[in-house]
């Protein structure tokens, strides 16, 4: 088939086809972007499982578990009502058990062997009433004061996984 070109003559159109080279390189071209992309995936996902096994471990679930305990139980007390152990094992803090009445309940966080306990108990008399283990495969927690706030430095380690957490919990009143 033969095109008209103004003033320019006769063009066959068979010379403006594709080569067989021209389509080759192309195909390869193409194969090696595929290729790049592919490995690319596959190494997200990958990233994505390790990610996803590591903030559903066991320490990460139980951290979360022990920062949002802590922080509900210390926001029960006084800034007057809590007593942080010298050498950072133990914190205990004085409550209302009702919003008009004195300051009658007691709560008390410490570790003991590889967990983080929370004893409860009425204040006068001291006496425990509850206790409960908050998580375990606790490899060292420290309690310390920071102004108004009371903090809980926590390390959990389970062999495979270890979280750590710092938690600032701010006294009542």
């Amino acid at each position: 088939m033969l095109i008209l070109i103004k003033n320019t003559g006769i063009v066959n159109r068979k010379n403006s086809a594709f080569t067989l080279i021209e389509l080759m390189v192309t195909l390869l071209i193409s194969a090696i972007i595929v290729s790049a992309v592919g490995v690319m995936v596959a190494d997200s996902s990958g990233w994505f499982s390790d990610s996803y096994s590591k903030i559903n471990s066991q320490p990460a679930v139980e951290s979360l578990i022990a920062r949002k305990t802590f922080e509900r139980i210390i926001r029960l007390s006084s800034s007057t009502g809590f007593w942080v152990s010298p050498d950072g094992s133990a914190v205990e803090i004085n409550y209302h058990s009702s919003p008009t009445g004195p300051m009658d309940s007691y709560a008390q966080f410490y570790v003991n062997g590889t967990s983080l306990k929370l004893e409860k108990g009425s204040l006068i008399p001291k006496t425990a009433l509850s206790s409960e283990t908050v998580c375990s495969n606790v490899s060292n927690c420290t309690f310390k004061t920071a102004g108004s706030a009371v903090q809980m430095i926590l390390v959990l380690d389970d062999g495979i996984n270890k979280q750590g957490s710092l938690t600032s919990a701010i006294l009542h009143n």
